[in-house]
């Protein structure tokens, strides 16, 4: 009796190791992460030269199941968990915010390619812009949808000038935007009063 409550224990164990190993973790591949918040206050002034600081109040890790149940194309794991990652850049008053969040996924007619993206919301105190920014990063290149998005070879808004620069498509008629580039994270941007910002460091 012993050696088959043994047996049964040991038939348990070898099935909770093989369901472990139909679990796959995704996680965010370090070339998007380069374009994460680095943890430094981000400066900005409008035009008569008040300034304000936009700090980093809140940096989020966590996994989520990308496909709830069955078998995903012919990778053969049970399950997936994707890694997420959220970044918040705030400054209370005024109310400006920016959040960044970070997400990967599988692409692909059988999904064998990892897709990782960047968003990035703009909120003030009118609420948040609906217009979000995004950025995929997919073998090895940088990828932006051209319907979603506006190029800008320079930017300047006041007194500084950025060069290689984007903001999201705005759809909605909505004053307010904001201006991204690869070098520097946000630029500058417009709140729902229609005053500019620019950033300064």
């Amino acid at each position: 009796m012993k050696s088959k409550v043994l047996h049964i224990l040991a038939l348990i164990g070898f099935l909770a190791a093989c369901e472990a190993n139909n679990v796959r973790e995704l996680n965010i591949g370090p070339s998007i992460l380069l374009l994460k918040p680095n943890g430094s206050d981000i400066n900005f002034a409008n035009a008569s030269g008040d300034t304000i600081s936009i700090s980093l109040i809140s940096n989020q890790h966590n996994q989520t199941e990308l496909v709830p149940s069955g078998r995903l194309g012919n990778l053969g794991y049970d399950k997936i968990l994707a890694e997420n990652r959220n970044y918040v850049m705030q400054i209370d008053t005024p109310y400006y915010r920016f959040q960044y969040s970070f997400t990967t996924s599988l692409s692909g007619d059988n999904n064998e390619s990892q897709v990782d993206q960047l968003s990035i919301a703009f909120s003030d105190a009118q609420g948040e812009f609906e217009n979000q920014f995004s950025i995929f990063y997919e073998s090895e290149v940088y990828q932006l949808d051209p319907n979603l998005v506006i190029y800008l070879d320079s930017l300047n808004l006041i007194s500084q000038t950025y060069y290689d620069v984007y903001s999201p498509m705005n759809k909605s008629g909505d004053n307010r935007l904001f201006y991204y580039n690869v070098q520097n994270g946000i630029v500058g941007f417009i709140n729902s009063d229609n005053e500019v910002f620019e950033r300064i460091n």
